[in-house]
This record gives C-alpha cells, structure tokens and sequence, in this order.
C-alpha cells in the first residue's frame, strides 16, 4: 500500500503491515498499483505524472518514464499485451499504456465516455480485455478487447491435479482475416507463486495469398 511517501506491505493472515523503501515521488490516494513478475508498478495519481517500480527481490524503486499526462484512480496490467494501463486527466478520456517491453507510453482514446476515479481492471475470459468504469460523473462501464479475435479456447479455466496434465483444445479461425501472417500469445494465468503467469512461444496463423 502507498500513500505519500509511506509504502507498506500488509500481511493479510494477521493483519500486520511492515516499512518498505519510500517510493521517489507522493503517492496520491487516488493513485494505483499492480504487481507483476516480481516488481509493483505505481503511478501517482490525482492528476500528477510520476511512474515507477518497486522491484520485490532488491527492495528498491526505480523511476520510470512519467505518464504522458495526469492519471486519475486505478491501474492494471494487460497480461496479454504486456502492459501497464491507466487513465485521466480528470474527466479525461486518454488511456495511458505503458509497455513493459520497450519502456514506452502509448495513448488512446476512450470515445463512450470521460474517467474520472472510476477504476481499471484486466480479465482472462471469457473474452481478454480492460474493463473500465465511468466513475463520479456517471455510470458508464465499457471494455477494450485487446485478445486476439482469431484464436478461442475450449474452456476458458479448470483445475490441473498435483503433478498433472490437462489438453485444451486452441481454435484458430482466419474468417474475416485479409491475406498475411498473424500473431497472438497464450497467456495462462495459476497459483503457482512461483510462475504465477505463463506465456507460450508466440503462435501464429496464416491466412493463405
């Protein structure tokens, strides 16, 4: 947890909370954090620009390149595309993603409605996307698909037993698809603390000439 140059961790089983390494810039209440493959990104929020991550392993922040404009509440990571997501300014409509790859920001519009301390979140399934919400002006709620529409799964989820194994039918459909070579990744998401989240090589499908 972050707020203004405090940032804990908090132990869910008994409720204690333990000092980490002050971030590099206030943390407004109306910031936000994610974690992801060892590291907590943040941004600042309440129209502010400071980004950065906390690297788990070290216990130290690194400074990142800031949000292209102010950031209002919430954040996600897009686990498909690899990025780090937010939103603002204050009744706004930019959707910051930031590329964990290539440490760059890219910035798209959000054409239904403004945000304003609405909130992010990414989900698998059924179809992968950031869902969003309008926030303290309204009550719109929208989702950006950012999966491949050409790949599909037999089921979305299930269980695999200690030591085990389980097949899950991937369907490739090229309808509607112009000629070329596309390319998705298979991301899967478990409780392996360890690898809590597993990409493949990169699959591909080719719409013939």
């Amino acid at each position: 947890m972050a707020v203004g140059n405090t940032f804990v961790r908090l132990d869910p089983a008994n409720g204690f909370t333990a000092p980490l390494e002050a971030p590099p810039f206030t943390f407004e209440p109306w910031g936000g954090l994610r974690y992801h493959e060892g590291g907590v990104f943040g941004h600042a929020g309440n129209g502010r620009q400071g980004f950065a991550r906390y690297d788990v392993a070290t216990g130290t922040w690194q400074s990142l390149s800031p949000v292209p404009d102010g950031t209002v509440l919430g954040a996600t990571i897009d686990v498909w595309s690899r990025e780090f997501v937010a939103s603002g300014y204050y009744g706004g409509r930019n959707l910051y993603r930031y590329s964990l790859d290539r440490g760059t920001w890219t910035v798209a519009t959000v054409p239904l409605f403004a945000l304003t301390d609405g909130g992010l979140a990414w989900m698998p399934a059924p179809s992968a996307g950031i869902y969003f919400i309008e926030g303290e002006r309204g009550t719109g709620f929208a989702r950006l698909l950012t999966a491949a529409s050409f790949v599909s799964f037999g089921t979305p989820g299930g269980l695999v037993p200690g030591h085990g194994a389980v097949d899950v039918p991937v369907r490739f459909d090229a309808t509607g698809l112009g000629p070329g070579t596309y390319h998705a990744g298979i991301v899967i998401d478990n409780n392996d603390p360890a690898r809590p989240v597993v990409r493949d090589g990169d699959p591909t499908t080719n719409h013939g000439p």
